[in-house]
């Protein structure tokens, strides 16, 4: 069970650190989960990018 657990607060811990991912800044669940779904979007095109060794203009 820990190693899953360390997968999954890693990722946490990522989303959390650079894209501020604290409390959700809406109130209804739909708006919530919006803008969940838009943080890990950023976040797994963050690390494609790191893996294809993009290099930002």
């Amino acid at each position: 069970m820990a190693k899953q657990r360390w997968v999954i607060e890693q990722s946490f811990g990522t989303l959390k650190g650079l894209f501020h991912g604290g409390p959700a800044r809406y109130i209804t669940g739909e708006k919530v989960g919006a803008e969940l779904t838009l943080k890990a979007v950023t976040m797994n095109l963050l690390k494609a990018a790191n893996r294809i060794n993009l290099v930002a203009a």
